[in-house]
């Protein structure tokens, strides 16, 4: 049994964090049995961060690490049918999107001072007063020093949403009229897209200058409606 640690569930999604949200995606895609532990603190995890999981008696941190450690130990590939020029494809995506498009959406949820009260609210609105404003306060200083040392957020509002345009005009592109982003069936760089495109949708939290980097392209609203239908109905 492979026990999956995530956030709790928030915002109407899979999970409010898109590397949480991508495993989970990739464990059903995969079919493999899992259990799932809510963590609100992710500093218990290696690495300090989450999506982590424990199998064989070891923890396991970071989704780079835990598909190729579960695709090796479950004997699962969904790739197997790709060819070098797909897998190519494949990376780059997942590139952009996790290592770009991710600050996009951090710098959007708790950056933006009219998107911000919200996020406080999910992440933090069961706390005390006293304990949420002074918790929240702290965690959105680390992030602006993440998000500024990283450098997208270090651009004005105007060019960070130009940049996140960019990135979905792509995938719009690249996923064209297929079902799945290199064809009839998903594969690996799936999870990372549905994940990505579902985070900015972000169900229950409104902050148009965000959901409608997705909803301008009918072809990804689409494919989100598909996968959520084949893995979360």
């Amino acid at each position: 049994m492979i026990t999956l640690y995530v956030f709790p569930r928030a915002m109407g999604l899979p999970n409010a964090s898109p590397f949480c949200m991508k495993l989970e995606t990739w464990l059903l895609m995969a079919e493999l049995d899992y259990e799932v532990r809510f963590l609100a603190n992710p500093g218990k995890a290696p690495l300090g961060k989450l999506p982590m999981i424990e199998h064989d008696g070891k923890r396991i941190a970071d989704t780079g690490c835990i598909i190729p450690h579960l695709e090796q130990a479950c004997g699962v590939d969904l790739d197997a049918d790709l060819n070098p020029q797909q897998r190519a494809v494949s990376h780059t995506y997942r590139r952009m999107l996790e290592e770009h498009s991710y600050w996009g959406i951090v710098y959007g949820r708790w950056l933006d001072e009219g998107v911000w009260p919200q996020t406080r609210g999910v992440w933090f609105g069961k706390l005390p007063p006293g304990l949420k404003q002074l918790l929240s306060g702290v965690v959105r200083k680390q992030v602006r020093r993440d998000a500024h040392g990283q450098g997208l957020s270090r651009h004005p509002k105007n060019e960070i949403i130009q940049r996140l345009e960019q990135d979905m005009q792509a995938v719009s592109v690249q996923l064209g009229g297929k079902d799945y982003f290199l064809g009839d069936e998903p594969h690996n760089v799936d999870a990372t897209v549905y994940a990505f495109l579902g985070n900015l949708l972000s169900a229950n939290l409104t902050w148009p200058d965000y959901s409608k980097l997705v909803t301008a392209h009918p072809n990804l609203v689409a494919y989100c409606e598909r996968m959520t239908t084949r893995y979360f109905p």
